[in-house]
Order: structure tokens, then C-alpha cells, then sequence
């Protein structure tokens, strides 16, 4: 791990602590991308609280594919989803069999909406049945992204744990909130 990389670990750790609200870990979000030189970043957290309709998104995806994705019902078939929230390790796109029509469809339009070529998948679950998923992607040559994959794996796990322990705090600052009105 080079010292670039430390920095960048411990940045974004403060930032995620210091975060006060959604907007603010919007803009962590946005800062891992020039950080790792990855494509985009994705959180989406469900359980957060009791009453939740929506699940909790920060990410950097174009919000014309955030509606693409729900316009499409894609979270049907959306094997990060399906297999995300049932496993403990990480989940590299790769190891998807995108060869079945639907989910080659998914993959090459999540590429044409700029996701990028390559994912990488952190699932996190709480003590209270709350559950994340953490997403980088890349446009990496095949090489470039088996290599960065295994040296960035240690922060990507850090910051998948420690952006859910914060939305969990946001969350209920904001139960407190109206609790309180």
C-alpha cells in the first residue's frame, strides 16, 4: 500500500465521520472516483429504519441510468442485488455469467450509461437486520482491474463499513429529529 493510498483511505475515513447529512456523503461519494481512479461509486442501504419505502443511495451514477434502472424493473434481475445481500465477501462483476440474454442486456447498458466494464461489490450486514452494498466500477484494461482490485480491496471494505455506520447515525438522528417536534 503506497502513501497516496493511505491518504487517500484516511480522507475519505474523516470525511465519511464529518459528514453531517446525505448531501455531504453525496460529496464523499463523488471524491472516490479521482481518489482510485475508479468510474463510479455506489451505497445503497436497506433496514435502515423501520419504516423505509426507498432504500438509502448515494451514488455517482447518472441519474439518467438511476431511472433507466427503475424504469426497467432491473432490480428483478439484478444478480448484485440478488447475491449481494445474501453474501459476506465481496462480489466482482466478473463472476457473473453474463452470457444469459437478460443480464448481458443489464451489463451493456449499465456500460452505456458510463458504470463502467468492471464492478466490485462490498456487502455489509448490521446488527438490525440493516444491510448495504458498497460498488466501485472501472474501466480498467482486464489486468489493470485484476491488480487494482486486490490493492484497493482493503480501503473498499473499510469504507463499505464505516459509510453504513454513518447512514446508520444519520438515520437516527433523524428518527431523534421528529421524535423531539
Amino acid at each position: 500500500m503506497n502513501g497516496n493510498q493511505v491518504g487517500c483511505l484516511a480522507r475519505a475515513l474523516a470525511e465519511i465521520s464529518a459528514a453531517a447529512d446525505h448531501e455531504a456523503l453525496d460529496k464523499v461519494m463523488a471524491g472516490l472516483s479521482p481518489a482510485y481512479a475508479i468510474r463510479s461509486a455506489a451505497y445503497m442501504g436497506t433496514g435502515i429504519t423501520r419504516n423505509e419505502t426507498e432504500p438509502f443511495l448515494a451514488v455517482t451514477y447518472s441519474s439518467d441510468w438511476v431511472e433507466h434502472y427503475k424504469s426497467r424493473r432491473y432490480v428483478e434481475i439484478d444478480p448484485v442485488v440478488h447475491q449481494g445481500f445474501r453474501r459476506l465477501l465481496p462480489i466482482d462483476w466478473n463472476d457473473f455469467d453474463a452470457s444469459q440474454s437478460d443480464l448481458k442486456a443489464f451489463f451493456g447498458e449499465a456500460a452505456e450509461f458510463g458504470l463502467g466494464r468492471h464492478g466490485l461489490t462490498i456487502p455489509v450486514h448490521g446488527r438490525g437486520g440493516d444491510r448495504s452494498l458498497f460498488t466501485v466500477t472501472s474501466d480498467f484494461t482486464d489486468s489493470d482491474w485484476l491488480d487494482a482490485k486486490f490493492e484497493y480491496l482493503r480501503d473498499f471494505q473499510m469504507l463499505a463499513v464505516h459509510l453504513h455506520e454513518k447512514v446508520l447515525q444519520l438515520a437516527a438522528q433523524s428518527l431523534d429529529e421528529v421524535k423531539l417536534a
